[in-house]
């Protein structure tokens, strides 16, 4: 990469980074990392080994995956290494952050050549006192420390050579209304915030391929919705809680998860 585009990226990010706590800021007040290891990885075969890093969510979409990818011609191995609960920042697992879990999951697969993830932030453990969550701290560690996943997946290489394929899935809606909780429309706008952050900033930092839940469950109003139109009838796509997915909910992120997969590898390909 060059000086140029060096220095053009840092811009990028500051300016992000400057346009994503004046968002948080709004959305609050309208409701009342350490360096990756470059390692060589060992798969010969043309079997694809993905691992699935993320929350509940996708622990509702990872078995659903293969059938997707498998229709469109590929051969997969689906590493499912979601934990319930759990986001960028907090603890993940057993071990004390999601960067290194992710280091963790990468060195128990070592021919893991793509990688998936997806953490929305209506979790119990990332943060939520300190920094309070919901707060400019809170969306400027997210950033920082999803950057910082991002960095060190991006130092790892295949065995041929070639970095992991990386997608970075933009996190869906989350319930909230006027006659929610403090603590549901809290939740409701923090996804807000972090789903345009997954879109404009995490996403293209990860790959050139958009995973994108938010349009997979969002009416087309882009707005939270427990059931959707589609193929001419009414689907439920959120279960009781409101924030878990039905079988039929599961089945949209599955779909684009796995379109977005084959639009990883046909660009390997090409």
């Amino acid at each position: 990469m060059t000086a140029k585009r060096h220095t053009k990226t840092a811009v990028m990010h500051r300016r992000h980074a400057r346009t994503l706590v004046l968002i948080s800021l709004l959305l609050i007040t309208t409701t009342a990392c350490v360096a990756g290891v470059t390692r060589a990885r060992v798969s010969t075969s043309p079997r694809h080994h993905v691992l699935l890093v993320g929350d509940s969510l996708m622990g509702n979409t990872a078995p659903l995956i293969r059938d997707v990818v498998t229709a469109a011609g590929w051969d997969v191995d689906l590493i499912d290494a979601h934990v319930n609960g759990t986001g960028v920042l907090g603890p993940v697992g057993d071990a004390p952050d999601a960067l290194t879990y992710v280091r963790e999951q990468l060195g128990r697969h070592p021919d893991v050549d793509t990688v998936v993830v997806e953490w929305a932030g209506a979790c119990a453990t990332c943060g939520t006192t300190d920094p309070a969550y919901g707060s400019p701290e809170f969306f400027t560690a997210w950033r920082t420390n999803a950057l910082a996943i991002i960095d060190a997946l991006h130092s790892v290489r295949r065995h041929d050579g070639a970095p992991l394929d990386v997608a970075w899935v933009k996190s869906p809606p989350m319930p909230g209304s006027a006659t929610d909780t403090a603590q549901y429309q809290l939740r409701a706008n923090v996804a807000l915030v972090l789903s345009w952050l997954d879109e404009k900033e995490l996403g293209p930092a990860a790959g050139p391929v958009a995973i994108d839940w938010f349009a997979a469950l969002a009416d087309t109003d882009k707005q939270y919705r427990e059931s959707l139109i589609y193929d001419g009838t009414a689907h439920r796509v959120r279960a009781d809680d409101r924030v878990h997915l039905t079988a039929e909910g599961a089945a949209r992120t599955a779909h684009w998860t796995g379109v977005g997969l084959a639009q990883l590898w046909s660009r390997d390909q090409s």
